[in-house]
């Protein structure tokens, strides 16, 4: 079943992971033109990005196993599974509740103004209407003729996605950073 949900919506417009938009780039699909028809390369960048994505949570939490530092690298490796994910549908970002719920407590208990800025983009973006600006952007174009730079900025909720791994990945680089300046500056 899995191999036919990926061929079938692999690409589909509301597919809003790293995977779906290699696909629409690089492949003919039902729905759109590709940039660079290349159906054999697609696999090994999605490997090539996926493998990217995944990285950095990896190394993050095998460099910090032994801190408190849990409660980010899971919201990071929540955000990565919805990434890389081959199909990951907006509704699926329930998930994102959790993270939502750290950025607002950060911004209104810890004070800080950019982790309650980028609760509201995020509310925004998950909040536009997405089916109709697809369906907008396609009913514009022939049947499988649509250009893929059009479906790609209907995909709101993926750089919504990339937003918070972004920020979680960078909680746990300067977390990082926090336990190293600990260790040089000496107590007392």
């Amino acid at each position: 079943l899995l191999p036919e949900h990926v061929r079938v919506y692999g690409a589909f417009p509301f597919n809003i992971s790293v995977p779906s938009v290699v696909r629409t780039i690089f492949d003919r699909t039902d729905y759109t033109m590709p940039a660079v028809m290349a159906p054999g390369a697609v696999q090994g960048v999605i490997l090539l990005t996926n493998g990217f994505f995944l990285a950095l949570p990896c190394l993050l939490g095998f460099r910090f196993a032994k801190y408190d530092s849990s409660e980010n690298l899971f919201i990071l490796f929540c955000v990565t599974m919805l990434l890389i994910s081959p199909i990951t549908w907006p509704h699926t970002c329930l998930v994102l509740l959790l993270p939502m719920t750290i950025l607002w407590r950060d911004g209104l208990i810890f004070g800080q103004r950019n982790a309650l800025r980028l609760l509201i983009v995020l509310l925004f973006i998950f909040s536009i209407p997405d089916r109709i600006l697809v369906r907008d952007v396609l009913s514009r174009y022939p049947p499988g003729a649509t250009p893929w730079y059009a479906v790609i900025p209907a995909k709101l909720a993926l750089y919504a996605l990339l937003a918070l791994w972004a920020t979680f990945s960078w909680r746990m680089a300067s977390y990082r950073r926090g336990i190293e300046n600990e260790a040089i500056v000496p107590a007392g």
